[in-house]
């Protein structure tokens, strides 16, 4: 997620506002102006290392959860908009595949979570699994807000 300021000129007091963003977006009635936050990601996870993790989620979206082709599809886009896949994203106070914020509360999957893409992806399903059911519904909810 990139972070922006906004200038919403529904609000009469002509405020700022800060969001994060996965990329630059023209909201109607708003103007943006872009300050993106540059993401303290030093490391890079290798294109052969995002094909097996996304061959991972698929198997756990499959059969673990019982979730459609859609549904992985629809997990693809989601986290590609949030991080890239990439393990070591991090900005704005999220963290990893899933952008977790804050990153932490990943542990409850592994203590190997800063650098695991597995265990993120493991968190990742189930907070989309808890909190919208499917990848499908979290991906339009972060059309929607961009956020999920």
């Amino acid at each position: 997620m990139r972070g922006h300021l906004f200038y919403d000129r529904k609000k009469s007091n002509n405020c700022y506002r800060s969001c994060c963003f996965s990329s630059l977006r023209y909201w109607r009635n708003s103007f943006f102006i872009e300050k993106t936050t540059k993401k303290n990601t030093t490391k890079r996870t290798s294109n052969q290392e995002i094909s097996e993790l996304q061959a991972y989620a698929k198997n756990l979206v499959i059969n673990k959860y019982g979730w459609t082709e859609a549904d992985f599809n629809a997990l693809l886009k989601l986290w590609y908009k949030e991080s890239g896949w990439n393990v070591y994203a991090n900005g704005n106070g999220c963290y990893g595949i899933p952008q977790a914020k804050p990153g932490k509360k990943m542990s409850s999957e592994g203590s190997d979570w800063k650098t695991n893409g597995k265990t993120q992806i493991r968190w990742g399903l189930k907070y989309i699994a808890g909190r919208y059911g499917n990848p499908t519904k979290a991906l339009k909810h972060s059309d929607k807000y961009h956020w999920y």
